[in-house]
């Protein structure tokens, strides 16, 4: 079994705690007042995020010498890095791990995927674990309570407990990966963001958010006559409306409703990833520096 990783970045929804991942090392810098930088080290470290207060850390370990699959577990550490409640186990499961936290709304949540997806809540100073049902291909939350799923190749919501399809939006095949998603325009239009979809370029839908009628669609085309599928990263800043798109070392800040960039900028690194807060205000990008972080 290997936990090995490459990296996670991560800003609080208040834009005041950054959360990046390399190897084994959690780095947590609060920029609130005078910057502050903890690091704390996990030998079974998958990933982590920035939680509003805390920084939620995903490890995987066999839980006793006689288990045969690898357990999920959650920590919950403060600005500091120190912990704030005992570890929770959350199931066995030796999927590919993604931790991804709601933009929107309380309490705070989060969708873990694996080989199952599960959502993580907030309530009354504890978590509590749900795994969805129906289980989805694909998901990506859009508030405390509100995800959008890919169930038999249709895009729609998960409502109590059911899903509810979205008549209008694009098909998004089992091979895609719908990798992220937000509410713009006060909630009147969604911004979709799909890699690997029926070989077409990576692209952004904005649709309506009641059927899913297409309203336009951003291809985020392969540079400089690359003809091979190249992976772009994408954060969403549901607020301004507006898109940070990286991809080798190049970042784009695009208007979402327009779908026009309004930034070009060209790093001196390559881009390890990306993160912002839902009003835009910050961009934090991660590059590589002589095979090392910064």
């Amino acid at each position: 079994m290997s936990n090995q990783r490459t990296s996670d970045l991560s800003l609080s929804r208040d834009g005041r705690l950054l959360v990046s991942v390399f190897d084994s090392a959690v780095r947590i810098l609060d920029l609130a007042g005078r910057p502050q930088s903890a690091q704390v080290i996990f030998p079974d470290l998958v990933t982590a995020t920035a939680m509003d207060d805390e920084v939620w850390v995903i490890t995987r370990a066999l839980s006793n010498s006689e288990s045969e699959v690898a357990e999920l577990m959650l920590h919950r550490l403060d600005r500091s890095g120190e912990s704030v409640a005992d570890p929770l186990s959350i199931a066995e499961d030796e999927g590919p791990v993604k931790l991804c936290p709601s933009p929107g709304g309380k309490p705070a949540s989060a969708v873990l995927t694996a080989t199952e997806q599960y959502a993580l809540r907030t309530d009354c100073g504890a978590v509590t674990v749900e795994a969805f049902r129906p289980r989805p291909e694909s998901i990506t939350p859009l508030s405390a309570d509100d995800w959008l799923f890919v169930v038999d190749d249709q895009l729609g919501y998960h409502c109590d407990g059911v899903f509810v399809a979205l008549p209008g939006a694009p098909e998004i095949t089992h091979e895609a990966s719908l990798v992220s998603g937000c509410r713009i325009s006060d909630g009147r239009a969604l911004a979709v963001f799909a890699q690997g979809n029926r070989g077409e370029s990576p692209t952004i839908w904005i649709m309506d958010a009641k059927r899913g009628e297409l309203r336009h669609r951003i291809a985020l085309e392969n540079t400089k006559g690359e003809t091979t599928p190249t992976t772009y990263t994408v954060a969403f800043a549901p607020e301004r409306g507006h898109a940070i798109v990286a991809h080798r070392s190049h970042l784009q800040i695009i208007d979402l409703r327009f779908g026009r960039a309004l930034i070009d900028w060209e790093c001196a690194n390559r881009i390890i990833d990306i993160a912002c807060d839902p009003r835009g205000r910050i961009v934090a990008v991660l590059q590589e520096k002589d095979n090392e972080q910064e």
